[in-house]
């Protein structure tokens, strides 16, 4: 099982956006696909169950897995085929004091999924736009990972403590069986012919450009109308849905 890490330091860079995309692309494939909601705010978890799905239930979410008081198994809902989804909910932001007792918290992901290696082909794990516990042990777990930037000063400015972090993170994967193999960073809400997006571009390249994407995620009004839709996917004739694509095609390329 690849692991793909959804990470942003900063919120409101379509975080959520690419990792719903990324799995419904490789569910939409024929990938077994596992999908974790590791940010508390729970906007996937929204998305894929807490309106519409019978099989949601708050009680049997991420947070209750990590604290030991219900199986995986048990949480998981299929809001598409080949998808399999762990939801999670407000209180996962109480997880650091939750796991307080736990010799190494950082590693609580990776131990977890190594339970579970054999069932997937993929696991896309969505986080908080911070550093904390959560998001580092999501990292730990990880094979890949995609960052969202929007070509902004501020997003750009947090991509430093992004990178520092994973690379603290990739020295403490040698004692796990998972390693780091690519970071990307993937613009955002661009828009073409601004001269202030051109000029961000620019510098995300010149800073960046060994992690720099291939893809670049355009502004569209179609992920405004998808994501604001209970269970909403992208559909073939939009553009943002061939961005999604050639992302995912970068990452089973591993280039």
């Amino acid at each position: 099982m690849k692991v793909i890490c959804i990470h942003s330091a900063k919120g409101g860079v379509g975080k959520t956006t690419t990792a719903l995309s990324i799995a419904s692309i490789l569910a939409e494939q024929d990938a077994n696909a596992l999908m974790l909601d590791l940010d508390p705010q729970a906007a996937a978890t929204k998305h894929l169950a807490a309106e519409t799905s019978t099989e949601y239930d708050w009680d049997k979410t991420i947070r209750q897995v990590l604290i030991g008081e219900v199986p995986f198994e048990e949480t998981l809902i299929h809001p598409w085929p080949n998808l399999s989804f762990c939801p999670s909910q407000l209180r996962l932001q109480n997880i650091e004091k939750d796991l307080a007792d736990e010799t190494n918290p950082v590693f609580v992901i990776h131990d977890l999924l190594d339970t579970i290696r054999e069932d997937y082909d993929f696991c896309i794990i969505d986080t908080a736009p911070n550093i904390g516990l959560l998001t580092k042990a999501a990292l730990a777990a990880s094979h890949q990972v995609v960052i969202p930037c929007l070509t902004e000063k501020w997003p750009i400015e947090s991509l430093e403590i992004s990178i520092e972090a994973i690379e603290k993170i990739s020295s403490a994967q040698k004692y796990l069986s998972t390693k780091i193999e690519s970071v990307r960073i993937l613009p955002t809400f661009f828009e073409e012919r601004r001269q202030l997006t051109e000029a961000f571009y620019f510098a995300l390249k010149q800073g960046y450009s060994k992690y720099l994407s291939e893809t670049v995620i355009h502004r569209s009004v179609d992920i405004g109308k998808t994501y604001g839709q209970a269970l909403g996917r992208l559909e073939h004739s939009m553009r943002a849905k061939d961005e999604y694509m050639h992302l995912v095609d970068e990452i089973l390329g591993g280039k």
